[in-house]
């Protein structure tokens, strides 16, 4: 079992009679392989920035993957990222990133953007709305976390507390996120 919390992962192997912490750092959200345990997924915060984890031994040992994903960048945050996988493709990962840039008025929030793993999370592509970073919404990249239901604005909504990324089980196409 794992838990996964603003304290960090800790994960038990003889239900829960004992635990041991892996990460000490906010953790947003854990995923596991549809169809191998030992494989997990996990968004772990690190001050202004969420990076995605891999582990290949039950959430033993970890390890930041950064192929495909954007890096920081000053001035910027990528503050919460989901994970949601699919029984119908269980070799895919998919990432939903919330983030924002700037101060006071000129701040802008929403989504950081949106990639796809086709190798269980080692590498990803980006799938949609902006290049890196968050940018106020336009008609081909929605600002999708926006409060704006056009997708056109450049507010955040509540990105950091109830974002949320689900894919199909059935179709590993279909996902929903908001």
């Amino acid at each position: 079992a794992v838990i996964a919390s603003s304290k960090g992962i800790h994960i038990t192997t003889n239900g829960g009679s004992t635990w041991s912490q892996k990460s000490s750092n906010w953790v947003w959200d854990v995923e596991y392989h549809p169809s191998n345990p030992e494989i997990m997924y996990a968004s772990i915060k690190n001050s202004a920035w969420t990076y995605f984890w891999r582990s290949i031994d039950g959430g033993e040992n970890w390890t930041k993957i950064t192929n495909g994903l954007p890096t920081q960048v000053s001035g910027e945050n990528m503050r919460r990222i989901a994970v949601a996988v699919s029984k119908n493709a269980p070799d895919n990962v998919y990432l939903l990133a919330g983030g924002g840039k700037g101060s006071g008025d000129s701040a802008v929030g929403g989504v950081y953007g949106v990639w796809r793993s086709t190798d269980a999370g080692i590498s990803f592509t980006h799938m949609c709305c902006g290049a890196q970073g968050v940018e106020p919404g336009t008609a081909s990249s929605p600002n999708l976390l926006d409060y704006e239901t056009s997708g056109l604005g450049d507010g955040g909504g509540q990105y950091t507390w109830d974002m949320d990324l689900a894919v199909s089980d059935n179709n590993a196409d279909l996902l929903v996120m908001g």
